[in-house]
């Protein structure tokens, strides 16, 4: 993409944001709550694979 599109999608991107404050809020939260679902998962993928410690199969 040519530096002028870039520049002209920029300014579009900046006028809808300022006429529409509630869906750019909403469109965050949505973003966040995806990532930290993700980080949920992943955590919990890491729990499962993780290597009992010696403590642990003493248990």
């Amino acid at each position: 993409m040519t530096q002028e599109a870039k520049n002209i999608r920029a300014a579009y991107m900046r006028a809808w944001r300022k006429k529409n404050p509630k869906k750019v809020k909403e469109y965050e939260i949505r973003h966040w709550e995806r990532k930290a679902a993700e980080e949920r998962r992943k955590r919990g993928a890491d729990r499962l694979e993780a290597p009992q410690t010696a403590a642990e199969e003493a248990g």
